[in-house]
C-alpha cells in the first residue's frame, strides 16, 4: 500500500534517499573545501612573500585592486565558517540544507564573479575573464543549485 506522505516520484524508486549519488560530490566539496581554504591561509602565514603586494599610485585600477582584494578576503572568510557549519547539517540531514547549500553556491558564485572582474581589470579583456576557471565554477555553481532544489534525493534525504 502507498505512503501519502511520501511523493509518487520517491515511491517509485524509493533507493533515490541518502546522502549518495550527485550528493557526495557536494559533500566532497564541504569536507575539502574550508580545509583548502585554511591550508592557503596557513601557507600565506608562513611564507609571507606570497603574499600579495599592491604598489599604489593613485590611480582607480589600484582602488579597485585593493576594494576587489578586501571583498575576496572577507568571501574567503565567510565560505571557511558557512562551509563548516554546512558540513555539519549536511551530515546532520537537516531540513535546512538545501537552503544552506544553495547559500553555499551563491557565496562561490559571488567569489567567482569578483575574481573575474579582477582578471577583466587587469587584462582590460571580458572575453579572457569568460574563458577562465572562475566561469567555470559559476556554471557547475548553478547547476548544483538547481540539483538542490529539484532533486527527489534532496527531497528524500534532508526534506521530511
Amino acid at each position: 500500500m502507498a505512503n501519502p506522505d511520501v511523493s509518487a516520484s520517491a515511491q517509485e524508486n524509493p533507493r533515490r534517499e541518502g546522502i549518495g549519488g550527485w550528493l557526495l560530490l557536494p559533500l566532497i566539496q564541504l569536507i575539502v573545501g574550508p580545509f583548502l581554504i585554511g591550508f592557503t591561509w596557513m601557507h600565506l602565514l608562513l611564507h609571507p612573500a606570497l603574499m600579495p603586494s599592491f604598489d599604489f599610485h593613485g590611480t582607480s585600477k589600484d582602488l579597485i585592486f585593493a576594494l576587489l582584494g578586501v571583498a575576496l578576503s572577507l568571501i574567503s572568510v565567510t565560505k571557511f565558517v558557512y562551509g563548516l557549519f554546512c558540513l555539519t547539517r549536511f551530515l546532520a540531514k537537516s531540513h535546512t540544507t538545501p537552503r544552506l547549500m544553495i547559500g553555499w553556491y551563491a557565496l562561490i558564485i559571488a567569489g567567482a564573479a569578483l575574481v573575474m572582474t579582477e582578471v577583466a581589470v587587469i587584462t582590460l579583456n571580458i572575453g579572457s575573464a569568460l574563458m577562465s576557471d572562475p566561469a567555470f565554477l559559476i556554471v557547475i555553481s548553478g547547476i548544483m543549485i538547481a540539483y538542490f532544489k529539484t532533486s527527489v534525493r534532496v527531497k528524500n534525504t534532508f526534506v521530511k
